[in-house]
């Protein structure tokens, strides 16, 4: 039978609208049945029961399939299986890295429900995890932490820290010989040539540094020398004495490209400068005073030194306080100038 008719809305057109009671009583079961499946679902959850949770969600879902709720559900009991998988699977056989593993994976399961069911069950099995470990034979403890140790200096080498390397290997290789086993070969053998390795490169390196040590030694002496030289050189431009301050500025500034660098470039500069004044004043100078044609060419005067109470067939040591670019000349008048002079190095 039909129920009596009801009208929606006003205006100036009215629309009847007859529902069946069968209709209505269809709907209000399913809004009953809904509630109830959600109520169910919640139980299950706080309960920790999460399998029971999904399946009243999917109850509710077949009822009205836009149901948040149950997708979230199920999607936690899905998560909750695949932490506690992993977790069961990190303890076969027990390692302190596999518990500490297990150990994060039950806390990512407390975080989603922390009533639920596998919990119990992990948590048994990281205490037996544990137990085993404290029980664990020291021979294997030892060929564990040495394999560890082999390990490690091998991601040493890789990584070229070679000093790291060999003292790994080194620390896991030394009285092992009764320790490792035959499946433990590739990587022992592989750990012995990494280490030869290392102390190849080590060596190298060494070899390198003192090579280089010894360079820079020997061009911070040569520097020295060379910046004596080339003092000395501007001292006797500034004496005018142009051809020992050419002969000196040229020795300090030849190949200077090696000894100074370019915070130096615009002393040479200068200095290369002085240079080509003091070959400009001897070309000045010689043009001056050129030879006759047809005469013969100047000789330069010899003599020889007199000391007073001195043996000339005897030896003479000199002492200098310090090392440089000693300049020393014949004192008779003008045969400096006729280039009776010369320059000693002191070391």
């Amino acid at each position: 039978m039909a129920s009596r008719g009801i009208e929606l809305g006003r205006g100036s057109v009215s629309i009847a609208v007859t529902v069946l009671d069968a209709a209505v009583r269809d709907g209000r079961q399913k809004e009953k049945e809904l509630e109830a499946a959600k109520v169910r679902s919640e139980a299950a959850w706080a309960a920790g029961d999460v399998d029971a949770a999904c399946q009243a969600g999917e109850v509710a879902r077949a009822i009205q399939p836009d149901v948040a709720y149950a997708r979230a559900l199920c999607d936690g009991r899905d998560r909750i299986r695949a932490l506690a998988g992993e977790a069961d699977r990190s303890l076969a056989p027990p390692t302190a890295a596999g518990l500490q593993l297990a150990v994060d994976k039950l806390k990512a399961i407390e975080a989603i429900n922390p009533k639920a069911s596998v919990l119990a069950g992990l948590r048994g099995k990281l205490e037996a995890a544990r137990a085993a470990l404290k029980a664990e034979d020291p021979a294997d403890a030892d060929h564990k932490a040495r394999l560890g140790q082999l390990l490690a200096g091998v991601q040493a080498c890789q990584a070229q820290k070679w000093a790291d390397c060999r003292a790994a290997i080194a620390k896991g290789l030394t009285g092992g010989e009764t320790v490792f086993k035959p499946e433990d070969g590739r990587l022992v053998d592989k750990a012995r040539a990494l280490a030869a390795q290392a102390e190849a490169a080590e060596k190298k390196a060494a070899d390198e540094a003192t090579r280089k040590q010894a360079a820079d030694t020997q061009n911070q002496a040569e520097r020295k020398r060379r910046m004596q030289l080339l003092l000395a050189g501007t001292q006797a431009c500034d004496a005018s004495r142009w051809a020992d301050c050419k002969e000196k500025l040229a020795a300090g500034l030849a190949d200077g490209d090696r000894l100074f660098g370019p915070k130096d470039a615009s002393t040479l500069a200068r200095l290369r400068d002085l240079a080509a004044k003091a070959d400009a004043e001897i070309k000045k100078a010689s043009a001056a005073n050129p030879t006759k044609p047809g005469t013969a060419k100047p000789v330069a005067p010899t003599c020889t030194p007199k000391l007073e109470g001195h043996n000339p067939d005897a030896a003479t040591t000199w002492r200098f306080a310090q090392a440089g670019a000693i300049e020393f000349a014949c004192d008779v008048p003008g045969h400096y100038e006729a280039s009776m002079k010369g320059t000693l190095a002191v070391w």
